[in-house]
């Protein structure tokens, strides 16, 4: 069973239940142009990940981006 939305998926088959959900408004204005293109980057590999995990890694690159321009 899914720990998400409690129904049951097929063994070996990823849960989709995170492609179904919204993305936050707040979320989709922190991905800037650089999310975005990291985004896109990210898209390309990680296409068996759902959309908001795909969005938490390409944040985290891009605060770890930030942080990096920050300490120069």
């Amino acid at each position: 069973q899914c720990s998400m939305c409690g129904q049951s998926h097929p063994a070996g088959k990823p849960c989709n239940c995170g492609r179904e959900q919204p993305i936050p408004i707040d979320v989709k204005l922190m991905v800037t142009s650089a999310g975005a293109q990291i985004l896109r980057r990210l898209r390309r590999q990680l296409y068996t990940m759902s959309d908001s995990e795909i969005i938490t890694a390409a944040l985290n690159v891009y605060e770890m981006h930030l942080h990096q321009i920050e300490g120069e």
